[in-house]
């Protein structure tokens, strides 16, 4: 049992399974929560990264994805609370209670990078997201239509064309979404209030910190 173990013993315990030993995995801090938190219910942000392989066109010296239309389309996303069940699969998210299939982008980034690999780079389209939370296959669906939207001649593309997608609630509007292989759960954030260790005081003490915080105007 690890009740009472404290987090170096913890952090010994990981570093001895076969899969860090052999690289697939990494731990660099361990720290204690409250018994009620939640690695998935209390994250408050998540960021994911997707890596899209790029082609230069021969005719034109081009990427043959449009970086600079799928980083505007994107960005008309940001701090928008949208209905995203066009972009999401599985099960219907229009109905039931709660948050339904609400998500808001808070950052989302384009832009192009080179991978080294021996003696050549191969230059991938970096996808950065960052939402309060995302639905199944969100991600790699937003991504796959931003991706055909800027394959459209000019005159036929719409920059707010993510924005009227969402709202139309249109799963058959969407794009089928990218490999898995290229995305990348990068981060995610919680609020240091679910993560401070005053949820266990006394409730005199937890008073005692929650005044000082509110006085230094700490409160995250």
């Amino acid at each position: 049992s690890t009740k009472y173990a404290n987090t170096n013993q913890i952090l010994d315990l990981f570093n001895n399974l076969e899969s860090i030993n052999k690289g697939k995995l990494n731990i660099f801090e361990c720290v204690r929560v409250p018994r009620k938190f939640n690695s998935r219910s209390s994250a408050i942000w998540r960021k994911y990264v997707y890596l899209f392989p790029l082609n230069i066109s021969d005719k034109i010296n081009k990427y043959d994805v449009d970086v600079e239309f799928t980083n505007r389309a994107l960005k008309r996303l940001i701090n928008q609370d949208l209905p995203y069940h066009a972009f999401s699969r599985g099960e219907d998210r229009t109905t039931g209670d709660g948050m339904k299939d609400y998500c808001t982008i808070f950052y989302s980034n384009a832009r192009v990078i080179e991978i080294p690999y021996g003696e050549i780079s191969n230059h991938v389209l970096s996808f950065e997201l960052v939402g309060n939370r995302f639905l199944r296959n969100m991600v790699r669906v937003l991504l796959a239509t931003v991706i055909r939207e800027s394959l459209l001649p000019d005159d036929e593309r719409n920059e707010n064309v993510l924005v009227d997608l969402c709202l139309s609630s249109d799963r058959l509007l969407t794009e089928i979404p990218l490999p898995g292989d290229g995305l990348c759960l990068a981060g995610v954030g919680y609020d240091l209030h679910d993560l401070s260790l005053y949820q266990n005081m006394p409730k005199i003490r937890k008073l005692q910190v929650e005044s000082k915080f509110q006085t230094n105007k700490l409160i995250v």
